[in-house]
């Protein structure tokens, strides 16, 4: 999606960074907000942000003013990665299940333990906070118009937008919204299938 340099990229559910990196690349000055609650994703996440500071020429600036050990100071300002679950309230601690590392698959981690399908029942927990998207877009600078939001969190997708009707009622509201509707997945979250469309619907149109 093609959006003015100025304007917020949000991923929920980053994973290790398929999309969010890719963004980064692209276009460093973008503001960009990456959310996930597994501890490997994160590593990776950082592992890609180290790389990109150092090898996209087009974000080291003038290397007269640039440490070579250090992130480029505009990268640095502008992405923000939270290791974390987002939902309809902020948490200090919540369990998100995954299935273990015998087994990966971590982009099938889920709030819910029904609604991890894989590997067989071969699963383990982590702690990590659980916060609401408006809290975190509240905090950029002058709450930026949101270019793009995608969800990916295996059921949950409703519950995130709950966290964040702020921005969905904001004026203007974020261009595009991308989200995964798995029914099989939702139900096994305790979750409606169509509800996210629905919520949508009521609120931006």
């Amino acid at each position: 999606a093609k959006c003015p340099a100025n304007e917020t990229y949000i991923d929920i559910g980053a994973n290790v960074g398929f999309m969010v990196n890719m963004v980064l690349w692209n276009d460093p000055e973008r503001h960009v907000i990456a959310v996930d609650p597994i501890s490997y994703d994160i590593a990776k996440l950082c592992e890609a942000y180290r790389y990109i500071s150092q090898h996209a020429s087009h974000v080291v600036g003038d290397d007269n003013n640039n440490n070579n050990n250090d992130p480029p100071k505009l990268l640095h300002e502008h992405y923000h990665l939270f290791h974390a679950a987002a939902g309809p309230q902020s948490l200090p601690q919540i369990n998100i299940t995954r299935p273990s590392d015998h087994v990966g698959k971590f982009d099938q981690s889920s709030l819910s333990r029904n609604a991890v399908i894989f590997g067989d029942g071969d699963v383990v927990t982590e702690r990590v906070p659980l916060v609401k998207v408006d809290e975190l877009w509240a905090a950029l600078p002058s709450s930026r118009r949101v270019c793009l939001v995608k969800i990916d969190v295996q059921g949950h997708e409703y519950q995130v937008l709950q966290g964040m009707t702020e921005l969905l009622s904001s004026n203007p509201p974020p261009r595009y919204i991308f989200y995964e509707e798995s029914p099989r997945h939702i139900e096994k979250a305790g979750l409606t299938p169509g509800a996210v469309e629905t919520l949508l619907t009521s609120t931006l149109y």
